[in-house]
């Protein structure tokens, strides 16, 4: 016994001499390698072997105060690594949604953070009238297909908390939105103008065609696209205004004939150099030789991906700086088409984020080229986006959240990291089909009208 005891005694002064020589070269700042048991020690003695950086001055100064749809609530700070400690959320406004046609809101969309598999999302939507609870929750989205019973304007709560069970589950970040379902036959046999104003994703024509597919259904208006740029994949009567590489800009001033670095388009279809005078934008003149001197009456502008994709990362303050121009930009287009075709209804669409899989960022760009390097700019810039156009439809003006419906990760080619596939396509299409069902279904008349400008 004695022997025991004496053989427990030194393997214990041995363990203890360890244990003491570990805590010293700790708080020597020797770098200890990051086990559980060794992070546990940490702990004891104040040390968080997972840190959360501060944010600086200048991330809090580029940080726009966007509010949400409707007044947040108080959040919990987020204990976890994984997560921020506050959750910056941006829902849409509202959604639209028709009859028989597939809605969605994907999660990873709606809120800021480097580890969307981190938050668990609820959304609560019950029917207005009956009460009976709408749509379906899975792990990336809530999911509708509206009956025609559904017609109307449902409150959707959205509400993200950690998944981690074991954790606070006090919301991280809330908010509440609208769903806006529009009856199926709306505009039906109306007159319905309209004319898509893009970048490349436009110039693709994929989700065009797909748009076109839907119109032409039973139970829709007389479409007719309008444009100049008709592709050679485009189904009969889809034309439109998309061209690769353009940015909001662009449409207002570009005049270089014989660019090489315009291989799409090396003048606006909008400009026009008149004899004596410099090159200058004439959405008029546009009008009447494009558009048989009838103005659009939905006008959708798919733009600002390209105008952000070149910001830098980790870098919020000089990223706010540059996207305030790129948003005013934003809104001289579309004052310009406001002047020209003042009862249009114009859509600014918040261009959805791209492929969530860094490899391809580097076979279709460059190394320095990452998802979240662009995602920074594009949450940034979809927040300062809808922040200008916001609670502006006594103006004709309304922001479309083709975001929010669109899913980044099978949205894509397994290849490209920005230009949809058909799948994608078809959700670009659907934000654009079913806010225009909405206008119709709201506001008949605009449909039909055929004044001249």
């Amino acid at each position: 016994m004695t022997n025991i005891l004496r053989q427990l005694s030194v393997t214990a002064a041995f363990l203890g001499g360890w244990v003491v020589l570990l805590m010293i070269l700790f708080l020597c700042g020797f770098p200890l390698p990051h086990t559980h048991a060794f992070a546990g020690i940490g702990r004891l003695v104040g040390y968080d072997p997972y840190p959360r950086p501060k944010p600086t001055a200048a991330a809090k100064l580029a940080a726009p105060a966007v509010p949400a749809v409707s007044a947040p609530q108080p959040v919990a700070p987020s204990p976890t690594w994984y997560l921020p400690e506050t959750l910056r959320i941006n829902l849409p406004q509202r959604i639209y949604a028709v009859p028989a046609v597939e809605s969605s809101l994907y999660f990873e969309n709606l809120v800021f953070t480097k580890v969307p598999d981190g938050l668990r999302c609820e959304v609560i939507c019950q029917h207005a009238t009956t009460g009976q609870m709408l749509g379906r929750t899975e792990r990336r989205r809530w999911v509708i297909t509206p009956t025609a019973a559904d017609v109307g304007a449902h409150k959707v709560k959205v509400v993200f908390k950690d998944v981690n069970p074991k954790a606070d589950q006090r919301p991280l970040a809330e908010g509440e939105l609208t769903l806006c379902v529009a009856a199926k036959d709306a505009g039906t046999g109306q007159d319905a103008r309209l004319l898509i104003i893009g970048d490349s994703i436009t110039h693709m024509t994929t989700w065009v065609n797909s748009l076109a597919q839907m119109l032409s259904a039973p139970g829709n208006p007389n479409w007719t696209m309008l444009g100049t740029n008709k592709m050679p994949q485009a189904l009969p009567g889809v034309v439109h205004e998309g061209y690769g590489g353009f940015i909001w800009r662009d449409f207002l001033t570009l005049y270089q004939p014989g660019a090489k670095d315009r291989p799409y388009r090396d003048i606006s279809p909008f400009v026009y150099k008149n004899e004596g005078k410099e090159p200058a934008a004439d959405l008029p003149r546009y009008i009447r030789e494009h558009c048989d001197n009838r103005p659009p009456q939905f006008v959708i502008f798919e733009l600002g991906s390209n105008d952000i994709f070149g910001l830098q990362g980790d870098k919020p303050a000089e990223s706010a700086y540059w996207i305030e121009k790129i948003v005013e930009d934003a809104e001289k287009l579309v004052q310009a088409w406001r002047a020209a075709a003042p009862t249009a209804k114009l859509a600014v669409f918040v261009p959805a984020q791209f492929s969530v899989f860094d490899l391809v960022y580097t076979h279709n760009y460059s190394a320095e080229f990452s998802h979240w390097r662009f995602r920074q700019n594009h949450f940034l810039y979809t927040e300062m986006l809808v922040q200008k156009f916001r609670d502006r439809e006594h103006e004709n003006i309304f922001v479309v959240r083709a975001d929010a419906q669109f899913d980044p990760i099978d949205g894509y080619p397994v290849d490209n990291a920005s230009h949809p596939n058909e799948y994608g396509a078809a959700q670009l299409a659907t934000s654009a089909y079913t806010w225009i069902k909405s206008c119709l279904a709201t506001s008949p008349a605009q449909a039909s009208n055929t004044s001249k400008p």
